[in-house]
């Protein structure tokens, strides 16, 4: 049996994801905020599903893993963001999730196990409109998470990021030590689908 995306799964997680985080007339998916933590347990209740391992970084980074026949190889790994720019577009980011999962289901149901671990990242505070400071979660994952970032206060209620990771349930002692989830030796290819996108394109 040829492996093809499940596209169903697709289809009905982007529904959900838009019936959960429209605002108005755009998406709105907060960084540490309502809007993201939705999507994140989204993408954690479909993996689960599916029967893949879950871990979390203390950034709150969502792995989700479909064991290969050869545990010790470094890993392929494949996602995006899940956060959005205010009032931005359902696909921003989340797309690269979507496929992601998507991917992993089409194998799974052609019965077709990698000879290496493929992750689905669900990656965490990649756009600046929140905190004014970029990529927040794919530093964390390699510990280059800078403590001083922690007082930048959001762009709209001034909370410091800081409070708002805690809130949310991030290891804030573990980013202040740098402590990393990945090394770039672990890694052995990286895919992210991404399509930039707004509530008109």
């Amino acid at each position: 049996m040829t492996p093809t995306p499940d596209i169903d799964l697709a289809r009905s997680m982007f529904r959900e994801l838009e019936d959960g985080t429209r605002v108005g007339r755009g998406i709105v998916r907060d960084t540490y905020g309502k809007g993201e933590n939705f999507a994140h347990a989204l993408a954690e209740r479909i993996a689960r599903n599916l029967g893949l391992e879950i871990e979390r970084d203390a950034a709150l980074n969502l792995y989700m893993t479909f064991a290969g026949r050869d545990r010790n190889l470094p890993r392929i790994v494949t996602g995006s963001h899940m956060d959005s720019v205010p009032q931005g577009g359902n696909y921003d980011g989340a797309a690269g999730v979507v496929a992601g999962l998507a991917a992993v289901a089409g194998l799974k149901k052609a019965g077709v196990r990698p000879k290496r671990d493929v992750t689905v990242m669900g990656i965490r505070g990649e756009e600046a409109a929140w905190f004014d400071i970029h990529y927040i979660g794919s530093k964390a994952a390699f510990g280059q998470f800078a403590a001083a970032e922690l007082a930048v206060p959001r762009s709209d209620t001034r909370r410091p990021l800081g409070d708002c990771m805690a809130e949310a349930g991030c290891d804030l002692d573990a980013l202040r030590r740098g402590a990393a989830h990945f090394k770039p030796a672990d890694i052995h290819a990286y895919l992210e689908v991404h399509i930039e996108q707004g509530p008109v394109l």
